[in-house]
């Protein structure tokens, strides 16, 4: 568990805002072309402290990993922003369109990894709250994705916020560590409408990933280039 406590700018907010607007208009094109598969309920702020999580462990690993040679790209870097944001404002019902969106609305992972030596891609899962993250918690992650193909590591993080539900009231991001998919999908699941550990009701089915024993240092992700 590391703690990564870094400044909030004001550049990379405004970033992370543009983000959230795009997903937001990418979600809304993809309905009325009937491509909406979405099968979460995103709460406001998922995307937004998404963007900055992946932005601080992209630095983290290039920092990390600088001796080593890897290179750290995002999904956004391999498609052409500027070329989306056209499609959605013509609205345009062209078929190659409406599928270069949807293919970039649906990521296959978050950051891809990279050396002459490895290639690892990895899927950044980070959870919002206003207390300190320990050992004894557990985190839910969907089944639906973990059977979806296109990533070999997840890497849980959460967005440490002074006052509840206020993600721009940041205090630090604290970096639990990362899991195989093979890992996640040997653990329990809690089905739909089942009681979780803590009592609350289950919205879908879970795999249930305890931090102390699931989740490994990251350097040790870093070590396999």
């Amino acid at each position: 568990m590391i703690d990564l406590k870094i400044k909030l700018e004001k550049e990379i907010i405004l970033k992370a805002h543009e983000h959230e607007n795009l997903r937001n208009d990418c979600k809304d094109y993809l309905s009325k072309a009937g491509k909406n598969y979405d099968k979460f309920t995103m709460v406001s702020h998922d995307t937004f402290i998404g963007y900055i999580t992946e932005w601080a462990i992209k630095n983290y690993i290039q920092k990390c990993g600088k001796d080593k040679e890897i290179e750290v790209t995002s999904w956004d870097d391999d498609y052409d922003i500027a070329k989306i944001k056209a499609i959605i404002k013509s609205n345009s019902v062209e078929t190659k369109d409406i599928d270069y969106v949807q293919k970039y609305f649906y990521d296959e992972y978050d950051l891809k990894l990279f050396s002459p030596k490895n290639t690892i891609l990895i899927d950044i899962k980070t959870a919002l709250t206003d207390k300190e993250p320990n050992n004894h918690w557990d985190f839910m992650y969907p089944v639906v994705q973990a059977q979806k193909p296109g990533k070999d590591y997840m890497v849980l993080t959460y967005y440490v916020t002074m006052t509840k539900n206020n993600p721009e009231d940041f205090k630090k991001i604290t970096l639990i560590g990362y899991i195989s998919e093979e890992t996640i999908r040997s653990c329990k699941i809690i089905k739909k409408g089942e009681k979780t550990r803590h009592g609350t009701i289950s919205q879908i089915d879970n795999y249930e990933t305890e931090l102390a024993l699931h989740y490994r240092d990251i350097k040790e992700l870093i070590e396999m280039f």
